[in-house]
């Protein structure tokens, strides 16, 4: 018995579509989705500085590899990953989830700090207020 590359297509291409189907029809709950924004984050007034302020106080390791990387990056990058984390922060928790998806796709190193545990993110939520709105030091390793 010969099977040819098409018929092997064929089958692959009618599993996947039945894969599809099936999770797509059993829904995946928001807590479930890894790409979900905790919502004390969605929520928050913070701005990017303060975020980052937070994260240093209640996550100093996820914020030491964060601005870490940020400054191997070149500085014109750099630029744009504040740029971006800046807008971001601005939206109003709607478009807030759209916008860290975004950020995600352009920047998925960083996209970490909005992935974090949703017990790590009300913490985080709750200390950011309390550091100045603008405060380019966060920027810096420790």
């Amino acid at each position: 018995m010969t099977i040819t590359l098409t018929a092997l297509r064929c089958v692959a291409g009618a599993s996947l579509t039945a894969l599809t189907a099936a999770l797509s029809s059993t829904g995946v709950a928001a807590a479930d989705d890894l790409n979900a924004v905790p919502p004390a984050l969605l929520n928050t007034s913070c701005t990017a500085d303060q975020l980052l302020a937070g994260t240093r106080v209640v996550d100093p390791i996820a914020y030491g590899a964060f601005v870490d990387h940020y400054h191997s990056e070149p500085q014109w990058l750099q630029g744009l990953i504040v740029t971006n984390l800046n807008n971001l922060m601005a939206k109003d928790p709607a478009g807030r989830q759209a916008e860290a998806d975004k950020f995600g796709a352009m920047f998925p190193k960083y996209a970490s700090i909005f992935r974090t545990q949703e017990s790590q993110a009300d913490k985080i939520a709750a200390a950011c207020p309390s550091f100045p709105a603008q405060d380019p030091s966060v920027w810096n390793p420790i």
